[in-house]
């Protein structure tokens, strides 16, 4: 089975592609290997989780700050 991107985005391995939560994909691919499993490790291996969730308290802390 091969991955492909479309006008859509990343087709993620498996069915039920309309109802696919982010979570969800990271899972599917994590669980297919090859190499963006390799890739996705590597980045959740370095603090990528942590860095993204960093990142989104920053911007709602900033948006909490903005006005309207």
């Amino acid at each position: 089975m091969k991955l492909g991107v479309g006008s859509r985005g990343i087709n993620p391995p498996g069915p039920d592609k309309e109802n696919t939560s982010p979570a969800q994909l990271v899972e599917r691919f994590l669980d297919y290997g090859g190499t963006t499993t390799e890739g996705l490790n590597a980045m959740l291996d370095s603090g990528f989780r942590q860095a993204v969730h960093h990142g989104l308290d920053a911007a709602h802390e900033a948006a909490r700050h903005t006005p309207d």
